[in-house]
């Protein structure tokens, strides 16, 4: 070996070092970050960021109580220092579909750093454990085995983007520009069950703090979840009233020889009962449940909540944005 090609070797070798290193010490915001500030009312927000391979989500909401503040999300690149957003939806103020954002960020490896806007986020987890870590669209169901396929290129779309520990679902049109509904928490995957806790959900604040549990699997690149067609019910209720009289009097004479006088009493109720259910029955409509019913309620003492048989259908998600 001469000592120019020896050169020459010693160089590629030293780039492919200084890349390497270089590339090992760039930090990557895949993964869940987690933020916490006050409002002007004393109220402390949680804002919390998910970033999968291509897409990315951002939910506000108040810490306590769940209740749902702000979202955003879209496509995202990041080079160097800088990160460049293509928004997809935004809550506040839908005319920001389509804009493509650029901004600095600062990663290390336990936070991320909006410098400009002061945001400073603490990671919550790489993208692990969980095994659905990526965004997902939703692109059919299965329905008494017939796989049923839509197209995830369509403008309105279902959207689960996960980390490692934090979810969240998005439902939009990117064309109308139109947000549907958000909601978000934790998560696991244990042994092919998937079980959320929300802690966050757009439409209907009562579900927060919600436990659901499901079984799902991962086939050719898609995620199917098996559900149930209805919505689950849930109920717990309480019993009280009050009843009370409102009375009018008049009374007077004539010339201290004639005495009239007159009442009336009006009755005032305010009575709401509402039941406690101990127990749900699913109830087809034939003899074999209605005697099922029947014995529950006369033997065992039980006030059950009928609930009509469902059938069991999964929906399947395409993981077009990873």
């Amino acid at each position: 070996m001469n000592l120019n090609t020896y050169k020459i070797k010693s160089i590629i070798v030293i780039t492919i070092l200084i890349l390497t290193s270089l590339y090992s010490n760039a930090q990557s915001p895949i993964g869940a970050w987690e933020r916490y500030y006050d409002d002007d009312n004393g109220n402390t927000i949680r804002s919390v960021v998910i970033f999968s391979e291509k897409f990315q989500s951002i939910a506000m909401y108040n810490a306590k109580s769940g209740e749902f503040i702000y979202s955003n999300g879209g496509t995202w690149e990041l080079n160097d220092n800088m990160m460049t957003e293509k928004v997809e939806f935004d809550t506040a103020n839908s005319e920001r579909v389509g804009d493509i954002l650029t901004f600095e960020v600062k990663i290390t490896t336990d936070s991320l750093s909006l410098p400009n806007a002061n945001w400073h986020f603490s990671k919550i987890d790489d993208g692990k454990p969980g095994e659905l870590s990526g965004a997902w669209l939703m692109s059919g169901r299965y329905r008494n085995g017939v796989k049923q396929i839509r197209s995830t290129d369509r403008p309105r779309k279902t959207m689960k983007i996960l980390s490692g520990k934090r979810f969240q679902w998005i439902a939009f049109d990117t064309e109308k520009k139109e947000f549907k509904g958000t909601g978000g928490g934790t998560y696991t995957t244990i042994d092919g069950k998937y079980s959320e806790k929300i802690e966050f959900f757009s439409r209907d604040n009562s579900r927060v703090g919600m436990d659901l549990e499901f079984n799902y699997n991962i086939d050719d690149g898609n995620y199917f979840r098996e559900v149930q067609t209805g919505q689950d019910q849930f109920k717990q209720t309480h019993t009280f009233g009050s009843m009370g009289e409102f009375a009018f009097s008049y009374a007077g004479s004539y010339m201290e020889k004639l005495y009239l006088g007159a009442t009336i009493g009006l009755t005032s109720i305010d009575y709401t009962k509402n039941s406690r259910y101990n127990c749900v029955i699913p109830v087809s409509g034939g003899k074999d449940s209605t005697w099922t019913l029947y014995y529950i309620v006369k033997h065992l003492n039980l006030n059950p909540l009928e609930d009509h048989m469902k059938k069991i259908l999964y929906i399947s998600f395409s993981q077009n944005y990873l």
